[in-house]
């Protein structure tokens, strides 16, 4: 029961829509811009096509979005919507299929020369893209240039040798007739190319067991851990450049994080009521503190305590969180993605109802609907924190500890111990809407 979810601009028009009858003007002016951010994409993508079906697919979505354009019909621009998005994904899930290269944006490219040399492909289709590999070349290279003390010389010239050849790569890709060369130096130098991925891992890895003391604060815990014993060692004056050129990077980093996930995490309701602003408000101030032209030792006391409480509290949170993992495979995965989706805004709420239709809950569960309608409704968000609550009580994870297996709280059959998914229905593995790993 796969569920379709839309650009978050898209779902707010349609929420006015239907409670309004006319969108605010902001809302109409976001939906109209990602609308063209739509179209953009199905120019960009339409430039070559790997079969018949994903060019009448192609087609198919200029039409639609056409009609999304000239459409105030909630009835008629709901259904649209979700067919915009099912054929974008469509053509983006065929396309993934070839597997030249484990970095997206050079199979695309590597697909797209393929095609170009069967004809199936518009004479831009490859010009538009050289730019983006221009560009993650120039990114690469920063962080080779900025990693190399700490590769070894023989890594050190296997990856010169690898700019040298995009650089060719890029000569090639101009011309049909050294495109099929141009393509197999690209998936060679890209190959090497990634070794460096690989070793910016490692360096994260190293990073993250040496700093552990914040290891609760999302993504940034490890790297504000090592900047505040650089400011440490530093003068009062150099620790006010160092704050806004290193410290507040990281807290931006977070802050986009916190502005994705915050309603995300299931954690108990009365818990995220309360926990949310306190949060809100630690990272608004630590983002926009201003050092001035010196940061002093009590000040930098004061912000170490500062970030040693929140990292505290995301550690409380993060020992209250629930799992989620084993609800997909049936209908708790089900209803527990509508109610993210309508946290993250990308499922409108007149959709509700037909989402509902795709999966009849047990009557057990009719507290979570109950919440769920009256939010349809106009009911506040924490009606969402709550049904999350009641649904993630229904159905808890299974004891694995147990020797004699598990039952499975969809189809009821039993597991044999340490297994972590159902054979029968597939109910157990992870989510397609988890919580992202707070260190990911």
């Amino acid at each position: 029961m796969e569920i379709t979810h839309l650009p978050s601009a898209w779902a707010s028009y349609l929420n006015e829509l239907a409670f309004f009858r006319t969108p605010a003007e902001n809302t109409r002016a976001a939906f109209a811009e990602a609308l063209q951010d739509a179209r953009n994409w199905h120019y960009f993508e339409s430039s070559y096509w790997v079969s018949e079906a994903q060019k009448q697919a192609l087609a198919n979505l200029e039409y639609v979005l056409g009609q999304m354009e000239a459409c105030h019909d909630l009835q008629k621009l709901l259904p649209w919507a979700f067919e915009a998005v099912q054929l974008m994904e469509g053509v983006q899930a065929e396309r993934d299929k070839a597997t030249y290269s484990p970095d997206p944006l050079i199979n695309d490219l590597v697909l797209c020369g393929a095609c170009s040399l069967q004809g199936q492909a518009l004479p831009r289709a490859l010009s538009e893209r050289l730019p983006r590999l221009q560009a993650w070349g120039e990114r690469l290279a920063q962080a080779f240039e900025a990693m190399r003390p700490m590769l070894p010389e023989e890594a050190q010239r296997d990856l010169e040798v690898g700019f040298r050849n995009l650089d060719q790569v890029l000569t090639e890709f101009t011309s049909l007739d050294t495109l099929k060369t141009g393509m197999g130096r690209l998936v060679d130098c890209s190959e090497l190319l990634l070794v460096l991925v690989e070793w910016r891992k490692k360096a994260r890895e190293q990073q993250l067991q040496r700093f552990r003391r914040w290891s609760a604060l999302p993504m940034v815990g490890a790297g504000l851990e090592q900047a505040f014993e650089q400011l440490e060692r530093l003068n009062p004056a150099q620790r006010a450049n160092f704050w806004l050129e290193v410290v507040r990077p990281l807290w931006i980093e977070i802050s986009n994080w916190w502005g994705q996930q915050r309603e995300l995490l299931p954690l108990p309701c009365e818990f995220l009521c309360e926990w949310l602003g306190q949060v809100d408000q630690d990272l608004a101030e630590l983002t926009d503190f201003e050092p001035g032209p010196a940061i002093a030792d009590p000040t930098l006391a004061e912000l170490t305590d500062w970030v040693e409480d929140l990292a505290a509290s995301f550690g409380e949170a993060a020992q209250q969180m629930g799992t989620v993992a084993h609800l997909r495979g049936g209908a708790a995965g089900h209803y527990f993605e509508v109610i993210q989706g309508l946290l993250r805004n990308t499922l409108p709420v007149p959709a509700v109802p037909a989402l509902f239709e795709q999966s009849n809950p047990p009557e057990a569960w009719g507290g979570v609907v109950e919440r769920l309608l009256e939010y349809s409704k106009g009911g506040p968000r924490e009606l969402l924190y709550e049904a999350r609550d009641q649904l993630l009580r229904l159905v808890p994870p299974p004891d694995l500890s147990d020797h004699g297996g598990w039952t499975c709280p969809f189809c009821q059959q039993t597991v044999a111990a340490g297994r972590t998914s159902c054979g029968h229905c597939g109910g157990g593995a992870s989510l397609s809407l988890d919580v992202q790993s707070w260190n990911a």
